[in-house]
């Protein structure tokens, strides 16, 4: 079989990458540096100078009013409707033609909605398609008749797809794809990066740091972590406990409102979004993390947040919600605790148990490193990665 460092791997992304993707590049630098032939494919390119990525090659989705997606609408009646739109078909065409010159061993799509896009030219060049989702994907749009009819038709021609953890596994199976094409593959965490500390409070230590990095949305539920915070400092008296919110996003304004609104001016400190080296040294300087996800009303849903599984590589005990894939990373008392979505006198139940039991938190520190290193450790989740990449060559 094909060495994986033969392997040449045509890598798209809607846009290469956002902020909060840090998953997305990660994972495709590491293949680069292991020896992986990778070249990037995408509508949009904003990296930031850290980020830097090359070989990248741009294929725009073509604008509303551009005069050759107005032909093909035109022609619509003679050559029949394209596969999804004229536009899609468009960058279908330009991909196309980049790809006869990097002759690629397997296209891989981030996200199920490129996937969906990727799929036509799949079976049009008989490219394996390796159709990589992350979360909304599965969750919001996969409640959608429309996007459900796309998805069935997308898994009868890909190779392999994968989720981030078995919830979303399973959740691609109900969407129509085989059991045998779909796998879990976790996101990788550098833990060289990110520094272990053993006993993160001395037992007569008075204070306590809160901890919750991530964006600013209704999956992530801000607005019950601050109730339940509220409920915590209320509790703790004889303590001075912090919360540090590290992210931005659309519910920014309405988080800064809740904390003025339950008199916390003094114990939430809302940073707005830094760099992952920042993020990192709020996990070191943290005592416990907590991460109120629940199902948002417009159906998304997490796939397996980073953040959780670095505050794990940490050693930070983690505080959460049965949701998705976390319970898969947090092991319930072993290396945190968790609670029903929504349930805010529970999660403040356990921030104050935690609180007042260091010994626990830095059992569960443990636990949880030792977890991450067997489990999602780069080296790990990268062998893994390519022998779905080889997987995929012999489909």
């Amino acid at each position: 079989m094909q060495n994986s460092k033969n392997i040449r791997l045509a890598v798209y992304a809607p846009i290469f990458t956002r902020p909060t993707e840090t998953f997305i590049y990660d994972a495709t630098r590491e293949l680069a540096d292991g020896g992986t032939e990778v070249e990037i494919f995408t509508a949009s390119s904003p990296l930031p100078i850290e980020r830097r990525f090359a070989p990248i090659t741009e294929v725009p989705k073509p604008g509303k009013w551009s005069p050759g997606r107005i032909h093909r609408r035109l022609l619509r009646p003679i050559n029949g409707r394209p596969e999804g739109s004229e536009a899609a078909q468009m960058q279908r065409d330009l991909l196309q033609r980049q790809l006869a010159r990097f002759k690629p061993d397997v296209l891989l799509a981030n996200y199920g909605q490129s996937g969906v896009l990727l799929s036509a030219l799949a079976k049009e060049t008989g490219i394996p398609l390796f159709v990589s989702f992350h979360g909304v994907d599965a969750s919001r749009l996969g409640r959608n008749p429309d996007w459900q009819r796309r998805y069935r038709r997308m898994f009868t021609r890909t190779a392999v797809a994968t989720g981030p953890s078995e919830y979303v596994r399973q959740r691609l199976i109900a969407l129509g794809c085989p059991p045998e094409r779909a796998h879990i593959l976790h996101y990788g965490i550098r833990t060289d990066r990110i520094h272990y500390i053993a006993q993160r409070r001395d037992p007569e230590m008075l204070e306590v740091r809160f901890l919750f990095v991530g964006r600013l949305a209704d999956k992530k539920d801000p607005i019950s972590l601050l109730e339940s915070f509220r409920l915590v400092v209320d509790s703790l008296v004889d303590m001075r406990p912090t919360l540090t919110i590290v992210g931005d996003g659309p519910l920014r304004d309405e988080v800064a409102t809740k904390i003025s609104e339950l008199d916390l001016d003094d114990f939430v400190h809302l940073t707005g979004r830094q760099t992952h080296e920042e993020v990192i040294q709020h996990f070191a300087n943290a005592h416990i993390y907590v991460q109120h996800s629940v199902i948002a009303p417009n159906g998304d849903e997490e796939g397996l947040p980073v953040s959780i599984t670095e505050a794990l590589a940490a050693g930070l005990p983690v505080v959460s919600t049965r949701h998705s894939g976390i319970p898969e990373a947090v092991r319930e008392d072993v290396c945190g605790l968790l609670v029903d979505e929504k349930d805010v006198k529970g999660m403040a139940g356990a921030m104050i148990r935690l609180a007042r039991e260091p010994g626990t938190c830095d059992r569960f520190g443990a636990a949880g490193r030792q977890l991450l290193e067997a489990e999602f450790s780069t080296p790990v989740v990268q062998e893994r990665f390519k022998e779905l990449l080889r997987t995929a060559m012999s489909a």
